[in-house]
């Protein structure tokens, strides 16, 4: 992607669904954008805003998870004979 050619010779390299999005990768310049980039065209992995995305609704679904079962715990009556 950072090769010679400029952006039209760059996307012609690149699957069909792909070559649309490549003049706008380099003009960000952003590097981590572009390696993102070619991960998922070449590789075929997801991107990193899903990925992240993902990992941060699975961190939510833990918490609230562990909310719930402390919320359960407190609500619990004392056993008999236990003192309150």
């Amino acid at each position: 992607m950072l090769g010679q050619g400029g952006p039209d010779a760059i996307a012609k390299r690149f699957p069909d669904p792909f070559q649309q999005y490549v003049p706008n990768m380099l003009f960000r310049g952003d590097l981590q954008e572009i390696c993102d980039f070619t991960l998922q065209a070449h590789l075929g992995m997801e991107s990193i805003h899903d990925w992240w995305k993902k990992k941060g609704e699975k961190r939510r679904e833990r918490a609230a998870k562990r909310q719930a079962n402390q919320d359960s715990t407190m609500r619990q009556e004392p056993r008999e004979g236990e003192a309150l």
